[in-house]
């Protein structure tokens, strides 16, 4: 793999790792529409929630190693895409993984309840946010 696109993939693997340790606030309030009520519970309680992410700009990166796994749901689509390695989730709460291989590619509709379990450091996901406005 080209050294640019790798050193970017390490730069958001680090970026994340420093959001959900330093600036766990402020990733909660730009990344959700119900953030404040998400910020009001227990931080262990947020992966027994449905919280919905938002989105209003069309943005690419690699899904990293460091997120905590959780249920969520979008106000966009995101396009999940194995270039590399495997993607491990569960959609719907749906019981059983679904997993995608090298060249896979998922399409997540908006208001879709899924779980991306974290990459294996070999694993290359790429998570395409395309927000509602744009199809």
């Amino acid at each position: 793999m080209d050294r640019l696109i790798k050193g970017i993939f390490e730069k958001q693997e680090a970026e994340d790792r420093i959001r959900l340790e330093t600036d766990y606030t402020n990733l909660i309030l730009s990344e959700f529409k119900d953030a404040e009520a998400i910020l009001s519970m227990d931080r262990r309680l947020i992966l027994n929630e449905t919280p919905v992410r938002c989105a209003v700009e069309f943005s690419i990166r690699k899904h990293t190693a460091v997120l905590v796994p959780y249920y969520h749901s979008h106000d966009f689509y995101e396009m999940i895409y194995v270039y590399e390695g495997i993607c491990r989730q569960y959609i719907n709460e749906n019981k059983k993984e679904f997993i995608l291989q090298k060249g896979d590619i998922c399409f997540i509709t908006p208001g879709t309840i899924h779980s991306i379990l974290p990459c294996r450091q070999e694993d290359i996901i790429l998570k395409i946010i395309i927000p509602a406005r744009f199809l």
